[in-house]
């Protein structure tokens, strides 16, 4: 039995682009073991497998991005000591990087979500969903007192939120910001090189600018 299947799990049931990636830098840094979106997870989630899914919550102790945040009830009454994250952000600032992350390529998953695969051009029906989510994920946890962080994750500059509400001593290192698009093309291209040459350099960069 490994040390996941012990640990209290946490969720972040945020949507993509909405601070995911600083929250799994931050629980990872916190010493939680973090899984991203995954292709059997998210298969299983459509195929409700939840063998599967017990499976892969079992081996970790942190999970973000999809399926996760579609499955915020079931997840509750399964795992009941478990914490949600609920990371947010601005409509149009979550709308902006949305569409500059996706642009006009189709995704099949966003069929489930959002009831379109190309977000270029929906973004009027992908805000009311994202809107929606807010308000259930609110009104479920309205009577759940210490389950529910909710939290923009883009307006935090220090520990004490996140480590207060999970317990944990905060890091003495400053709170990371972590998928923060360059602004310039010779930022973005250097970075581009630094990921596919000096993957270490890479994440020690993107982990540390704010």
């Amino acid at each position: 039995m490994n040390d996941s299947e012990n640990t209290r799990k946490i969720f972040c049931i945020g949507f993509h682009r909405t601070g995911t990636t600083t929250f799994q830098t931050a629980l990872e840094e916190l010493g939680f073991d973090v899984i991203g979106m995954t292709k059997p997870a998210w298969d299983a989630y459509e195929l409700d497998d939840r063998e599967t899914l017990h499976g892969i919550i079992r081996s970790h102790d942190a999970f973000r991005d999809m399926p996760w945040p579609l499955m915020y009830r079931w997840l509750y009454e399964a795992y009941p000591d478990a914490r949600f994250v609920l990371t947010h952000r601005s409509s149009d600032s979550w709308l902006a990087s949305c569409s500059g992350n996706y642009k006009n390529r189709p995704y099949r998953m966003f069929e489930v979500i959002y009831g379109f695969d190309v977000f270029m051009g929906n973004e009027l029906r992908a805000a009311d969903v994202y809107k929606r989510h807010l308000h259930d994920v609110r009104e479920f946890f309205a009577d759940k007192p210490g389950k529910l962080l909710d939290v923009d994750l883009t307006q935090v500059n220090d520990w004490k939120l996140l480590c207060d509400f999970l317990g944990k001593e905060p890091p003495k290192r400053a709170f990371p910001h972590a998928n923060r698009r360059p602004r310039s093309m010779v930022a973005r291209a250097y970075l581009k090189f630094l990921k596919k040459v000096f993957p270490g350099r890479y994440k020690q960069i993107a982990r540390d600018k704010k």
